[in-house]
């Protein structure tokens, strides 16, 4: 296209040119006979110029309609890559979520779990009638049950499953007696039924549950979330505020696993509405929460 342009200027160039020639030669032989001939040249040759401008505007067009089209193509491809990345991200999530391939909460099944439960009376719940707004304590009094082991993954692809296998030196559990949260981190299957347990659980109150089942009260209280020290307590003290070790990462990422989980196949939430309640940010929200109210409840006493 670019190359025809360029022709057809060219031979406009020679067009005018050729013109002004001859009326150069018409004016220098000062006859009224090629005076007048020039006349039909001119409108001969502003022909050629419609011509000439109506081609152009043509391949001006067509040049517009092609840039359009590759414009068009791009951002298809560009659409096309980051559905492709969309689909592997969400195969990905699909394949790590089969290691908690367990059952919801609900049916006879569940149902005789719970009532076989009743009877340990490892968890007591206290809540503040008087304030509303009070926080629910969760205090697990064994917490000796969270295990972590080395989780060998095998992924076998007959009848499209996986089968994973925990194996340590002294200690080996089948996956049904366990929960895997995290890469390294289980839960007792036992333990796990009675964090989720509950008509009103919510999301605070199971990240309250699993955060002292996989580290203890008595941990909490001596650790901070990220290691670095609360800019609320940075502000109210004027001496240095010494900084606590952070939680495991690990672990953090064991919760942030399991309460999506749970949102997904206990509270029928859809895959983004289940990432974003429990997101990075929302999670180290709630386990601060349980921290701060752990330590209050220490200074307390």
């Amino acid at each position: 296209m670019a190359h025809e342009k360029e022709k057809l200027q060219a031979i406009l160039k020679d067009k005018k040119r050729e013109r002004k020639r001859r009326f150069e030669q018409d004016r220098g032989e000062g006859t009224s006979k090629m005076s007048r001939s020039c006349f039909p040249r001119t409108d001969s040759s502003d022909e050629d110029d419609l011509v000439l401008k109506s081609e152009l505007e043509k391949i001006k067009t067509e040049c517009d309609k092609a840039n359009r089209k590759l414009k068009l193509q791009e951002l298809n491809v560009r659409l096309q890559d980051q559905l492709l990345s969309l689909l592997r991200s969400t195969t990905e999530q699909h394949t790590n979520r089969s290691l908690l391939d367990i059952p919801p909460p609900a049916g006879e099944n569940c149902k005789k779990e719970k009532n076989a439960n009743e009877g340990l009376n490892l968890m007591s719940v206290a809540v503040e009638e008087s304030n509303p707004s009070s926080t629910h304590t969760t205090k697990i009094n064994d917490s000796q049950d969270v295990q972590v082991l080395l989780v060998v993954v095998e992924e076998g692809y007959s009848s499209s499953t996986h089968t994973t296998k925990v194996a340590d030196s002294q200690n080996v559990q089948s996956k049904d007696e366990e929960m895997v949260l995290a890469p390294g981190v289980t839960v007792r299957k036992e333990k796990w039924l009675q964090v989720i347990s509950g008509e009103n659980i919510t999301e605070s109150r199971l990240v309250r549950n699993l955060a002292v089942t996989l580290w203890g009260s008595d941990t909490l209280t001596e650790r901070s979330v990220t290691g670095a020290p609360c800019k609320r307590l940075k502000n109210k003290s004027e001496n240095a505020v010494e900084a606590k070790q952070a939680l495991t990462p690990v672990k953090v990422e064991a919760v942030k696993n399991a309460l999506e989980f749970w949102l997904r196949e206990h509270k029928g939430k859809d895959v983004g509405e289940a990432q974003k309640l429990s997101s990075a940010s929302s999670v180290r929200k709630l386990l601060s929460d349980k921290i701060m109210d752990l330590q209050k409840q220490q200074q307390q006493k």
